[in-house]
This record gives structure tokens, sequence and C-alpha cells, in this order.
């Protein structure tokens, strides 16, 4: 999920103005998708994977709490999370998410060996599965 969130953020020219727009700090804005990116790698590769996965662990829980913070105080802005393939704004589904990709991330520090490919595969299952409902809840764009 890190991989494709990363990508989808730097395919997306709009990405910087909507993590603002959400609250995410400027440096935060800048580096983001490329930590999502070289930790995503790193996971795949399966490289130091109770501290790569302990990292994604913290992203994870980094998003969460950004989500709260933004429900609790009625912003609802689109986070940007999958690029434009978020752009729906958060609500409890986005955060439903989150919460269930911590034990995933949590599952692989705790148990590299299992619990990271455990990881893996449910990441990427989640991932797809949240992506494509994405699209097809998106309005048409073409003219």
């Amino acid at each position: 999920m890190l991989l494709v969130a990363g990508a989808a953020k730097l395919r997306q020219p709009a990405w910087p103005a909507t993590a603002k727009a959400f609250g995410a700090p400027r440096l935060v804005v800048s580096v983001l998708p490329w930590t999502e990116l070289g930790i995503g790698a790193l996971l795949l590769a399966g490289v130091a994977l109770p501290w790569t996965a302990g990292a994604a662990l913290a992203l994870v829980v980094a998003f969460t709490a950004a989500v709260a913070r933004n429900l609790r105080r009625g912003n609802a802005t689109p986070c940007g999370c999958f690029g434009e393939s978020a752009a729906r704004p958060v609500g409890t589904d986005t955060l439903v998410r989150n919460l269930a990709l911590c034990p995933l991330a949590a599952s692989a520090a705790i148990n590299p060996r299992y619990g990271g490919v455990f990881a893996a595969v449910s990441g990427l299952v989640i991932g797809l599965v949240l992506i494509v409902a994405a699209r097809v809840s998106m309005p048409n764009k073409r003219s």
C-alpha cells in the first residue's frame, strides 16, 4: 500500500495543496511520497523487516491520528492518501481503513518471517480494493 500511495501522490500535481489543506506540515508534504516509496520498497524486499515494518506502523499510526484530528475538528477535506483516487473528504471509513492497517504492520514488526508475508499480501489486496472502490465512486471526469 505504501508503494501505491507514494506513487499516486507523485503522479498527482494537486497533492501538495490537498495535503496542506488537510493540515500536513510543509516538510511532510515534500518528503512523504518518497518516504512511503522507500519504506514500501524495503518492506517488499524484506530488508530489516522488524524495523521497516515498525516504520510503516509509525506512518499508519500518524496518518490515523491526523484523520481522527480532522474528523474531530469537522474538517471535511480529502486526505489525498492515494492521490486523485482519494479525492473524497475523510470520513469514518478512512479511519476504519487506517485502523485495519495497524495490525498488519504490527504483525510484520513482531513476527517478520510470517507476519511480513501476511502483511504484504493483505496490504496489497486491501490497497487494490480501496483504489478500485475509490475509482468506481468517482464521477467521470471526461467531457
